[in-house]
């Protein structure tokens, strides 16, 4: 092997090491990239569960709210039988 081969061979060697150190770069960037997409989506799923928890709360006072309504709805009804049945008995 003569040195005109031996100089091909490191420029070709030099070349992969410079492509390799490339393709290394770009994949760190990659990895860079997926981590931040990761970490933002960990925050946009803890702001979802945060609205879907507050919602939740939101449909549970509904909840409770219609309850009352109910209650003071038979309430009302009862005292309005009440007042008819007492408005009958006078004379």
């Amino acid at each position: 092997m003569g040195a005109d081969e031996v100089r091909k061979l490191a420029d070709e060697s030099n070349q992969s090491a410079g492509n390799i150190a490339g393709m290394l770069v770009k994949f760190s960037s990659s990895v860079e990239q997926v981590l931040s997409n990761v970490e933002q989506s960990n925050n946009i799923s803890q702001e979802l569960a945060q609205a879907a928890q507050e919602i939740a709360n939101m449909l549970e006072g509904l909840r409770l709210l219609g309850q009352n309504l109910m209650a003071m709805s038979e309430t009302n009804h009862k005292w309005a039988i009440y007042l008819k049945v007492r408005s009958k008995m006078r004379y």
